[in-house]
This record gives C-alpha cells, sequence and structure tokens, in this order.
C-alpha cells in the first residue's frame, strides 16, 4: 500500500495478495491516465478506482496489453507511489526478491511502527 497519501484525497495505489493493483485516483489524473476504471463508491464523480491484475495472461511483458500499461503508468503520468510491502512465506504469490527481479524494482526492507493518534470528541 502507499504510505503518506490520503486514500479520499490523493492518488494512491495497492497491490493487492492476489496479484491486482488498485489505483484510486482524482477525476482529472483518471481523465489523463487512459485506462479503464469505475467511479469510487464514495465520491462518485471525483474520484475514480482502476484495477489491474498483474497476474492476467493479457499482462505479460511481450503482450499489447502490458505495453499499454506500462505506457498509461510512466509516460503519460509518471506517477511514483513510495510503497510498503507485508509478505511472507505462507503461500504468498509475491515477495520483495520477486518484484525486485521481476519488475526491475528496488526494495529496501524497513520497520514500521504504529503511530497511535488522538481521537477527539466535538460536541
Amino acid at each position: 500500500v502507499t504510505v503518506g497519501c490520503g486514500v479520499d484525497r490523493d492518488d494512491c495505489a495497492a497491490l493487492m495478495p492476489n496479484g491486482t493493483l488498485v489505483l484510486s485516483v482524482s477525476k482529472d489524473t483518471y481523465v489523463e491516465l487512459g485506462l479503464e476504471g469505475k467511479p469510487s463508491a464514495y465520491q462518485r464523480g471525483a474520484r475514480h478506482v482502476v484495477e489491474i491484475n498483474l497476474t492476467a495472461d493479457f499482462c505479460k511483458p511481450e503482450k499489447k496489453y502490458y505495453k499499454r500499461l506500462l505506457w498509461c503508468l510512466s509516460d503519460r503520468l509518471q506517477l511514483t507511489f513510495p510503497f510498503v510491502f507485508v509478505y511472507g512465506a505462507d503461500g504468498s504469490p509475491f515477495s520483495a526478491e520477486q518484484l525486485s527481479q521481476d519488475l526491475g524494482v528496488k526494495c529496501t526492507r524497513c520497520t514500521v511502527t504504529r503511530t497511535h493518534r488522538p481521537w477527539y470528541h466535538v460536541d
């Protein structure tokens, strides 16, 4: 999941354990991106959700869809997202080493600490 962004106000992404890349983007980014998606259930018209199954046959490097996907994500908008991955050997289809090897992504081990935000009640 991307860090340092608000899912309801910033462009952000999540890579699901099943290999689906989910982008939550503003309407402007969605229009420029050029990928098929659907309006957000929570902010219809203002935000869109794009889901890409990275494990599908049409998403292999030799396929046209893959080349178009790369073009949309890198050449059109040059989207970049800081990610935090949680992975394990318990059947997870992805590992940091595999991502580094397959996608040329630089993976660095980090420690994530929980922050506790205070809650306030306003009458």
